[in-house]
């Protein structure tokens, strides 16, 4: 099973909170975030997130090691959009296998 790793964009911290607290998720995706846009505690956050969901963890760090090493452009527009918006908020990213991504896009589509 393949994973995929993306960054979402910023959001004050409430919301964040109120999002993964009462929203229900796709079965296989976990939204994650960070006070600052570096690699380190998304690393962390996909090894915490990996064992509940019985996901590999091996390949959901590589998934999210890949996507910073191939989006540096990316990153950096995060991580100046999330100067920008002050210290009450974080960077919020997604991760998931392949195919609850493929449910979640058809399932808005639906919709």
């Amino acid at each position: 099973m393949g994973f995929v790793f993306e960054l979402l964009g910023v959001s004050p911290v409430l919301d964040v909170f109120q999002h993964q607290t009462f929203r229900q998720h796709p079965q296989g995706l976990a939204y994650l975030s960070a006070p600052e846009a570096r690699l380190d505690p998304f690393l962390e956050s996909a090894r915490q997130v990996s064992p509940d969901r019985g996901w590999n963890v091996d390949q959901a760090v590589d998934s999210v090691v890949r996507y910073w090493l191939r989006n540096a452009e990316a990153v950096n527009h995060w991580q100046q959009r999330l100067l920008e918006s002050g210290r009450e908020c974080l960077l919020v990213a997604r991760l998931g296998d392949e195919q609850a991504y493929r449910n979640d896009l058809n399932a808005l589509l639906a919709e």
